[in-house]
C-alpha cells in the first residue's frame, strides 16, 4: 500500500473578526485569528481546550493553565454560556492553514462553505461537533453535512500539510507576487487562446539588458500550448509559477517549476480543473488504519512535530537572538546536515526573514513536486557511471539534483541508514550484488514514503536476501542483530537466537535466503518473553525497549561520536522520551538540536561538505562527476553502502584518506569553473556564482567578502584580505565590472578556502 501526503493550500477570508458560543456548556469553535488567552474575557466561561489537551481554566484553576494563545485556524473546545463572543479587536486577514498532523484534526471554519463546493478529493472525512459528517469516495452518498459554518470548528481526517478548500478557489502565494520579466525590464504576460498568462518568481529580478533570454512553454489542460515566453535568463535555477487568468478571473495556478540551467527551453504544465497546483500535488492519501498492528508491531508511524522532540530544539526566536554572524554559521550547519546548501543572497533573505527555522521545517515536511521529473532529469543528463558502481553513483546524483522537502528527507534518511552498521548492503562482500544496494536502499525509500514504523521496516529488513547476504548463518545472524539493535554482546544469547533461526540460511549455490520448514518447535527464553521461530525471534527483537535504545544509540554516535559516554547518554534519554517511531524522527531530533548545532565541532562527513558547498555557488554536474565522486569517496574509505560494519563515523584522519578529501573539494568543486555552458564533461561553479549585477561586490574587497560568506559563512579577517586583495591586484584581476576578473579572483580565494579546516570540520558558536 502507498501513502502518499498532499499539500494543496488556499486562501479562506475571514468574514469577522468574532467568534460567538452556539449553546450552554461546550462548543466547537473556530478561531479565525491569533488571540492572546490574556485578551479573553473569561467571565462565564469554565474552560478552553485545545486538540492536544492543553487547557486555559478560569478561577481557582487559572495557575494550571498551559494554553497561553488560540492560533488561527484551529477549532477549540469551550465550555461556557451561549451567546459569548471571543473577539481580539484585530482586523481578519487571509488564511492558509494545513492539517498539523496525520488522522483527526481540529480545524477551524472561517467562511460559510457549502459540501458541494468543497475539493473533498484529499480528504477521509470532515465532521461537525453533533457527528453530521462530510464522506468521500464510495461513501459519499452517506453524507449528511451540508454546510461548513463560519465560527464553527471541524474535525478534519486527513494526511499532513493538506489544506480544506472551495472548489476553483486560486491564489497566487503572497512570496511569489513579483512578475518574471525580460531583459528590458517588461513583464512577461501574454493573451492566448483567450487566456491570460502571467509568469512570476519570489524575488524582484534587475533587468540587464546585455543578458541572454531563455524560454519557457506553458501547456494549459494538456491540448494547449503557448508561443515561448523569453524571459531572462538570470532566473536559471530559480522557482517561477504561471496563473491563468480568464476575463479578470484566476483560474489556475501550477506548481513551482525550476526554470532550467541547461535547456533553452522549460516547460509549465498547468489546467484549471479547479485544483490550485502550485503545491506540489502528488496523489490523494489513501484510506490507512493508523493503529493497524501485524503480530504486536505497529505497522505506521506517527510523526512528530518539533515541538514533541524531545532534544531541545533550536526555535525562530533562539535563531534570531543570535549575532548574525552566528545565524549564517546555525543556518549552513543545519542545511550542511542535510546534505544541502543555497546561495548566499537567497539564504540571507531567509534569515532575515525571522522565520529560518519554522520555513525550513515547513518546507522539509512539504511532499516534494520533482521526484519523477529528477528521475527523467538523471536520465537525460546520461550520466557516465561506472560500469557496476551505477546503483550508488545514481543514489548520490539523485540526493544532489532533488529539491528540499518531505521525500528528500526520506531518500537522505535511507542515506544515512545505509551508512550504519544497522543498515549496510555491505557491497565489499562477495555475497553482495550491485542489485542488492538498490534493494536496500530503495526498500528504505518506499517504506518511508507509506510511513511505515521503525519497527515494521527493520523487521522487514531482517527476514531478507539483502540482510542474510551479509550475515549468512544462524548463528552469525542471530548475534549480530542482537549486539547491532540491542547492544546485547550477552554470550549465552547467541545459542539461543541459532536455535529458533536454525532453519534459515543462506543458499551458497544460488545466493538467496531458504527457510526450511524443519522450524524449531522449543521456546528459548529471549528479550522477556519467549521466542520459537525465526519469524518470533526478529519480530519479538524490534518490539523490545533495547531495540529503540539500540537504534537512537547507533544514530546518536553517528552525530555525537566525539561527545563523551555520559553526554551521550543524556541525549539518548532526551531522544527517547519523544518515543519517536520513525527514523526521520531521531534524525531531525539531531539535527534541528541547540546541543548539535551551538557546540558541535565533528569533521564533516564527505556529503556534508561536498553537497552543502556545491548548492551554494551554482555547481553544474557534468556527465562523469558522481563518476569521480564515487571514486573519491571508495579511495577516501568512505565507500557508500561498502562496508560490512558500516561506515566510520568520521572522515579518516590518516594522510591518504584526507588527500582524497581535500582533492575532491578543491579541484572538483571549489577551483572549477564551468567556462563553456555547451560542454556536458566540464564541471564547475557556473556564472550566477558571481553575479555581475550584485551591487555589494562592484569592487575587490567587497567581492572577496563576498566569497568568504558565501562559502564559509563568515568575513575574512585583515590579513587573509589583505593577501588575497594584493596578490590579484598584482596579477591585475581588479576590474570587478567584468567576469573574467571576477572568475580569476574566485579561483584565487577558492585555493585559499578549500585549505581552511572550516571547510571540513564544524564551528561551534558562543552565545
Amino acid at each position: 500500500m502507498r501513502v502518499k501526503s498532499l499539500l494543496l493550500m488556499i486562501g479562506l477570508t475571514l468574514l469577522s473578526n468574532a467568534t460567538e458560543l452556539k449553546r450552554d456548556g461546550w462548543n466547537l469553535i473556530s478561531a479565525c485569528q491569533d488571540i492572546n488567552s490574556t485578551d479573553i474575557n473569561m467571565s462565564g466561561i469554565q474552560e478552553i481546550q485545545a486538540q492536544n489537551g492543553d487547557s486555559i481554566y478560569t478561577g481557582e484553576w487559572a495557575e494550571h493553565s498551559n494554553l497561553d494563545m488560540l492560533h488561527a485556524g484551529y477549532g477549540y473546545w469551550v465550555k461556557g454560556s451561549k451567546g459569548i463572543n471571543f473577539d481580539s479587536q484585530e482586523s481578519p486577514t487571509e488564511l492558509i492553514r494545513p492539517l498539523s498532523r496525520n488522522g483527526w484534526n481540529l480545524m477551524a471554519s472561517c467562511a460559510d462553505t457549502p459540501s458541494i463546493d468543497i475539493n473533498m478529493s484529499n480528504f477521509q472525512e470532515i465532521q461537525s461537533q453533533d457527528g453530521q459528517t462530510i464522506y468521500t469516495g464510495d461513501l459519499a452518498e452517506y453524507s449528511n453535512l451540508d454546510t461548513l459554518l463560519h465560527g464553527y470548528g471541524y474535525w478534519v481526517k486527513g494526511s499532513v500539510g493538506t489544506n480544506f478548500i472551495s472548489k476553483g478557489t486560486f491564489d497566487i502565494p503572497t512570496r511569489f507576487e513579483h512578475k518574471v520579466i525580460n531583459n528590458k525590464g517588461e513583464a512577461i504576460e501574454i493573451n492566448y487562446e483567450g487566456y491570460d498568462i502571467k509568469l512570476f518568481a519570489d524575488y524582484t529580478e534587475s533587468a540587464n539588458d546585455q543578458a541572454n533570454h531563455v524560454g519557457v512553454v506553458v501547456q494549459i489542460d494538456d491540448n494547449i500550448t503557448s508561443p515561448t515566453l523569453n524571459i531572462q535568463d538570470s532566473y536559471r535555477g530559480h522557482n517561477i509559477l504561471v496563473g491563468i487568468y480568464k476575463d479578470g478571473e484566476l483560474i489556475g495556478v501550477s506548481q513551482l517549476t525550476q526554470v532550467d540551467l541547461e535547456s533553452p527551453i522549460t516547460t509549465i504544465d498547468i489546467n484549471t480543473d479547479g485544483v490550485s497546483r502550485y503545491s506540489n500535488l502528488t496523489n490523494p492519501p489513501t484510506e490507512r488504519d493508523n493503529d493497524a498492528t501485524f503480530q504486536g508491531m505497529k505497522v505506521f508511524a506517527t510523526p512528530l512535530n518539533i515541538e514533541d522532540y524531545g532534544l531541545d530544539s533550536i526555535t525562530d526566536a533562539d535563531f534570531n537572538a543570535l549575532s548574525l554572524e552566528n545565524r549564517r554559521v546555525i543556518a549552513n550547519k543545519l542545511l550542511s546536515l542535510l546534505f544541502y546548501g543555497i546561495p548566499k543572497i537567497e539564504l540571507d533573505k531567509m534569515i532575515d526573514s525571522g522565520k529560518f527555522i519554522s520555513n525550513l521545517y515547513t518546507t522539509i515536511n512539504t511532499p516534494n513536486s520533482d521526484i519523477l521529473e529528477v528521475e527523467k532529469e538523471i536520465e537525460k543528463k546520461d550520466y557516465h557511471w561506472r560500469n557496476s558502481e551505477e546503483n550508488r553513483e545514481r543514489i548520490l546524483a539523485r540526493l544532489f539534483n532533488l529539491s528540499l522537502g518531505k521525500e528528500y528527507i526520506n531518500r537522505w534518511t535511507a542515506y544515512v541508514l545505509t551508512q550504519t552498521i544497522m543498515f549496510s548492503p555491505a557491497y565489499e562482500l562477495d555475497t553482495v550484488r550491485a542489485a542488492d544496494i538498490k534493494n536496500v536502499y530503495n526498500n528504505l525509500v518506499f517504506y518511508m514514503d507509506d510511513e511505515y514504523s521503525m519497527n515494521i521496516i527493520t523487521y522487514l529488513h531482517m527476514i531478507s536476501n539483502d540482510n542474510w547476504k551479509r550475515f549468512r548463518s544462524p548463528e552469525d545472524n542471530g548475534r549480530e542483530m542482537l549486539e547491532i539493535f540491542l547492544y546485547d554482546f550477552d554470550d549465552s544469547h547467541v545459542p539461543l537466537a541459532s536455535i529458533a533461526l536454525k532453519n534459515w540460511k543462506l543458499d551458497r549455490e544460488d545466493n538467496e535466503l531458504v527457510i526450511e520448514l524443519n522450524e524449531n518447535t522449543i521456546p528459548q527464553n529471549l528479550f522477556g518473553t519467549t521466542v520459537t521461530t525465526g519469524f518470533d525471534f526478529y519480530r519479538e527483537l524490534v518490539k523490545s525497549d533495547a531495540f529503540f535504545n539500540g537504534v537512537i544509540t547507533r544514530l546518536v554516535g553517528v552525530y555525537f561520536g566525539d561527545y563523551t559516554d555520559s553526554k551521550k547518554t543524556e541525549i539518548i534519554n532526551k531522544i527517547k522520551g519523544s518515543k519517536p517511531e520513525q527514523f526521520q524522527d531521531i534524525l531531525l531530533q539531531i539535527v534541528f538540536s541547540k546541543e548539535f548545532l551551538y557546540n558541535s565541532t565533528r569533521i564533516k562527513s564527505f556529503e556534508e561538505s561536498a553537497f552543502h558547498m556545491a548548492k551554494k555557488i551554482s555547481f553544474f554536474d557534468s556527465k562523469n562527476y558522481f563518476y569521480y565522486m564515487g571514486n573519491s569517496v571508495d579511495g577516501m574509505n568512505q565507500g557508500s553502502m561498502k562496508y560490512k560494519l558500516g561506515r566510520d563515523t568520521a572522515v579518516p584522519t590518516d594522510t591518504l584518506s584526507f588527500a582524497y578529501y581535500y582533492e575532491f573539494m578543491h579541484q572538483r568543486i571549489m577551483v572549477d569553473y564551468k567556462g563553456d555552458a555547451m560542454n556536458e564533461w566540464d564541471a564547475g561553479w557556473q556564472q550566477p556564482f558571481i553575479d555581475l549585477n550584485n551591487p555589494n561586490t562592484d569592487t575587490l574587497k567587497k567581492f572577496v567578502d563576498y566569497l568568504f560568506l558565501a562559502t564559509i559563512s563568515r568575513l575574512p579577517n585583515d590579513q587573509e584580505k589583505s593577501t588575497i586583495v594584493d596578490y590579484c591586484n598584482e596579477k591585475g584581476y581588479d576590474d570587478m565590472s567584468i567576469y573574467n576578473d571576477r572568475r580569476d579572483t574566485t579561483i584565487v580565494t577558492m585555493e585559499y578556502l578549500s585549505r581552511l579546516s572550516e571547510i571540513y570540520t564544524f564551528k561551534s558558536i558562543e552565545e
